[in-house]
């Protein structure tokens, strides 16, 4: 793929998240404006992030995802175990 191809997806996908922030943004303004609180484990939206910083933090997301990924488990019918040694 190439790169002008990956960035115009990014570029799509961030535009996806602006609005997804926007309208998390709007419901959190009413839910303040109306007295109640943000739902335990929310916080307060502040300023949008610049593509910029949104990259950066979808590469470090990916790159967590590898090194958390659990590490490949072994097939166990492949092995041979010998107990009893006299033939």
């Amino acid at each position: 793929m190439s790169k002008a191809t990956s960035r115009s997806m990014l570029k799509a996908q961030y535009e996806r998240f602006k609005e997804a922030w926007n309208n998390e943004k709007t419901f959190q303004k009413y839910l303040l404006e109306s007295g109640k609180e943000l739902p335990e484990g929310h916080n307060k939206l502040t300023k949008k992030p610049t593509f910029a910083m949104w990259l950066q933090a979808v590469k470090n997301k990916k790159l967590s995802a590898d090194v958390n990924q659990a590490p490949p488990v072994e097939d166990d019918t492949k092995k041979v175990e010998v107990t009893d040694t006299e033939w």
